[in-house]
């Protein structure tokens, strides 16, 4: 292993090396393939730092920052001392080793504070394992943006008005009906509207939100995005903390 790739891996002490750093470290010994990997135009330098120790140090640096969140957000929950112990089990280990997966692949803030909570709300609310690998799972497999789009459509509250009739969600139409709903379009206005759609058709795919407007108004399909009882119970796992947390 070369001099610059001993110097880009993280220290020892900072965690426990896992799967991804062992294959790092592989990869750094492995001359031929470091070989084929510098000779890609333009992308094969930077591949080749990123494979041989950079990887790995940005993967320790996403699992410290969601350890230090999760340490806080437990830390903060009101009576957590009288919490009682979290026995080692084979259920606990697969969901904390699913979690620190989808951690370590995943560069954004928003998304390892909403892994916090879900882990957090798992261990004082001991719902099933499975609840809270699902949880896991969804939250994996959106974008930061659908998880914003989502917690516009919660804090819109219920909409009394058609097609929503009573149900959280968000406007994509830039027309003149469902006045009381977040236009998407105003609130995210750098991503381009096309986007925005894509954004709510894969939250519609994964169930979280329905088409609300199809059959109810004369209107295209797509426009009209309501919360689902899915939708809900995804959002009680990544925005609320249960038993409140301490001021300060």
């Amino acid at each position: 292993m070369s001099e610059g790739a001993r110097e880009s891996l993280p220290e020892p002490h900072v965690a426990p090396a896992g799967a991804m750093t062992r294959l790092s470290a592989r990869y750094a010994d492995v001359f031929l393939l470091r070989a084929a990997i510098q000779t890609i135009p333009v992308l094969g330098g930077p591949l080749d730092t990123i494979f041989a120790g950079l990887g790995a140090r940005w993967q320790y640096e996403r699992l410290n920052k969601f350890i230090a969140a999760l340490e806080q957000r437990l830390r903060s929950v009101e009576a957590y001392e009288s919490l009682p112990e979290v026995e080692p089990s084979e259920p606990l280990y697969d969901f904390v080793t699913q979690v620190f997966d989808h951690v370590i692949r995943n560069r954004s803030d928003l998304k390892r504070e909403a892994f916090s909570r879900i882990v957090a709300r798992q261990v004082i609310e001991r719902q099933p394992w499975d609840d809270a690998e699902a949880a896991a799972r969804l939250l994996a497999g959106i974008s930061e943006l659908h998880v914003q789009i989502l917690h516009h459509a919660l804090t819109a509250g219920p909409i009394a008005a058609s097609p929503f009739n009573g149900t959280p969600g968000v406007v994509l139409s830039q027309g003149t009906r469902g006045p009381s709903a977040p236009r998407l379009p105003d609130l995210f206005t750098g991503i381009p509207e096309r986007a925005l759609r894509l954004a709510c058709a894969e939250l519609v795919a994964h169930g979280l939100f329905e088409d609300a407007g199809v059959g109810k108004l004369s209107t295209p399909a797509m426009e009209y995005f309501a919360l689902t009882d899915l939708g809900s119970w995804f959002l009680a796992w990544i925005e609320s903390d249960p038993r409140g947390e301490r001021a300060g």
